[in-house]
């Protein structure tokens, strides 16, 4: 077989197994749906907040009022959609059903671009979701969309390109549901515990800390520095964020630009893994 017919017996691999994966997730599973409708249901309850603020002060100190309700359902969402990608892998090996698929013509590579693809293509109808729920709370409340809400939605599909990726790079650790649900809970979370406990840290004045805390302190800048920013897929949309709310063109196109880097390596490590470990128990 020439490069060609390689070529595009793998892209109609990848289209196959989109198509069924598609299926799946929306017609035949709930699981989307109650991340919707969970990330939509906390963003009301803050949005409820802002309205309840200003009928009691009569007025909202905020510029963007959607932006941090779009930030939290972007997170709960791409954080549902890394759980399902650090599943995918593990729950056909588990079932093994990637035996069959591979009697096919699929190999490693077209298998995991396809539930990449598949993810992010869920992502997206997520949003228009998300989107249509905004522009219903805009017109009802008179919150304004602003130019950083744009910037911010764009943000959150490579938020959700480094998650899934991250998650696909999980799962082909992995031979097992539990293995992989237990894996992912303990990395992310303890991902986003450092970040937090960093966040708040290096912006506590210095003498306001004990001794102990410094020292704290001192330890998680440089294991954050030179580990967690690199391989965290949370500190690429937190650097995204910074440059959205200062404004800065150039950080917001190098934080999409190092998040599809990001993603593209973790879609990498996941098909040599794979290979490496092969797809049967």
């Amino acid at each position: 077989m020439n490069i060609k017919e390689r070529v595009s017996h793998q892209i109609n691999a990848v289209r196959v197994i989109t198509k069924r994966e598609l299926k799946s997730t929306f017609i035949y599973g709930i699981g989307v749906y109650l991340a919707i409708f969970i990330s939509l249901l906390i963003s009301s309850f803050i949005l409820k907040n802002y309205l309840d603020g200003i009928k009691d002060k009569g007025m909202l100190m905020m510029t963007d009022p959607l932006n941090y309700p779009l930030y939290i359902t972007a997170l709960i969402s791409s954080f549902y959609l890394a759980l399902m990608s650090s599943l995918s892998i593990s729950r056909e090996k588990d079932h093994r059903t990637i035996e069959v698929l591979f009697y096919g013509p699929i190999d490693h590579a077209s298998f995991v671009i396809a539930k990449y693809i598949n993810d992010i293509l869920v992502y997206l109808i997520m949003t228009l979701f998300f989107l249509a729920y905004f522009f219903l709370i805009s017109f009802l409340t008179n919150f304004t969309f602003s130019f950083s809400f744009v910037k911010l939605i764009i943000l959150s599909i490579f938020l959700a390109s480094c998650m899934i990726s991250f998650g696909l790079f999980l799962s082909s650790l992995t031979t097992r549901i539990r293995s992989s649900i237990i894996l992912f809970l303990s990395i992310t979370l303890g991902f986003f515990a450092i970040q937090m406990l960093y966040g708040i840290l290096s912006n506590t004045k210095p003498e306001l800390l004990s001794t102990p805390f410094l020292y704290l302190r001192n330890i998680i800048e440089v294991f954050y520095r030179w580990c967690i920013q690199w391989i965290s897929p949370f500190s690429y949309f937190d650097r995204g964020l910074k440059a959205v709310s200062l404004g800065i063109y150039k950080e917001y196109g190098i934080s999409i630009g190092s998040s599809l880097l990001y993603s593209a390596l973790m879609i990498i490590f996941s098909i040599l893994i794979l290979k490496k470990k092969g797809i049967v128990k």
